[in-house]
């Protein structure tokens, strides 16, 4: 019975350790506060969420968590982008000038029904939810099943309307955000679709969440001929010590969509990026400039929900289809997670009875 014991001990262990983890991941264990409430927000979200299939429901677990999860429209395209260093930045000659990049890039405007944020006495919601997205052309961003608050590894640019929308959205129950805008927009019919403008400016009636927009560009490090990822951040002008200001606006149509968002910037050769590449260069330095990027694209008709631009403000007829498919957990994830800890179990079985047969 001795032979037995040490091998019985390490598997009450594994029994009790997977069971402790299956209990506080169950979503079910926190209480959204869209639960209980009856906003026209809560209501579209739990409509939404009662569209995804058991035996886990809901919104948590996205295909492409950074992509298609929600309603809205979809535009696929072209994002110029360029930058350049203030004079007393630039820390050599090689970094003086104007530098451009094309990228493949997703403008996702999405219905406002997401943002739960509790609103100030004047304020007012935005007409809709922006995020654009890019990468480098040919990048298919293939084989990364991320968990939600992460985004793939090739993705450079990153620019959410809202404080971490992303994150808040793939972490929640139902979707809904809950953190402050970072910019407010004003949107008006223009042609067959719509028109807007977004400022950056904070006013008292109109508080304004932290922007953590971003994106990367190779960037020469002084260093001979080198080139580096260089973190390219969202600005305040004031802090900047610039006269300019971030000026963001575009049309979005059932057809296309034009975005252009310009303004200073902070930026870096920041640490976690570099890594361990060997470059004699001053890292997490901040260094400031201008930056301007340009989006053209068309619908992506195979994710965009129906856009309505007969009302007042932008909307959108949810197609439960699409919902199921990009929002939903994974089709038999619980199933491909039990064949995974069936595969452990005969495994560690095997490993035990070797162990034992060798005693």
């Amino acid at each position: 019975m001795a032979r037995f014991s040490l091998p019985i001990f390490i598997l009450l262990c594994l029994a009790a350790i997977s069971q402790t983890s299956a209990l506080s991941t169950d979503p079910e264990s926190y209480q959204d506060p869209t639960e209980t409430s009856n906003t026209p927000s809560a209501k579209f979200l739990k409509a939404q969420y009662s569209l995804c299939p058991g035996p886990d429901p809901g919104l948590l677990r996205a295909k492409n968590p950074f992509l298609y999860k929600w309603v809205g429209s979809y535009y696929s395209g072209t994002l110029e982008t360029t930058i350049s260093l203030t004079n007393s930045s630039a820390s050599c000659l090689a970094q003086v000038g104007t530098f451009n990049r094309s990228l493949t890039a997703v403008l996702s405007v999405i219905d406002e029904k997401y943002h739960t944020s509790k609103l100030a006495k004047g304020e007012r919601e935005n007409p809709f939810i922006l995020l654009l997205n890019g990468w480098i052309p040919g990048d298919k961003l293939s084989g990364e099943n991320l968990v939600p608050s992460q985004m793939p590894s090739g993705v450079l640019v990153d620019f959410e309307s809202i404080q971490g929308f992303r994150q808040g959205s793939n972490g929640g129950k139902y979707g809904g955000v809950g953190t402050p805008s970072v910019v407010n927009l004003n949107a008006g019919r223009s042609g067959n679709g719509w028109g807007f403008m977004g400022s950056y400016t904070n006013s008292t009636d109109q508080p304004l969440g932290i922007d953590s927009s971003s994106f990367v560009y190779e960037f020469p490090t002084c260093n001979a001929t080198q080139y580096a990822n260089f973190l390219v951040e969202n600005y305040p002008s004031s802090v900047a010590n610039s006269s300019s200001f971030t000026t963001l606006s575009g049309t979005f149509s059932p057809f296309s969509a034009e975005f252009s968002i310009s303004g200073p910037f902070a930026g870096y050769f920041d640490s976690w990026r570099l890594g361990d590449h060997k470059i004699d260069i001053a890292r997490d330095k901040v260094q400031y400039g201008s930056y301007k990027m340009v989006f053209r694209g068309m619908l992506d008709t195979k994710h965009s929900h129906n856009l309505v631009v007969d009302g007042g403000v932008p909307a959108w007829v949810p197609d439960d289809n699409k919902t199921m498919e990009y929002a939903c957990v994974q089709k038999g994830a619980g199933v491909r997670g039990r064949e995974v800890m069936w595969w452990v179990w005969v495994v560690l079985d095997v490993l035990i009875l070797t162990m034992w047969s060798g005693m």
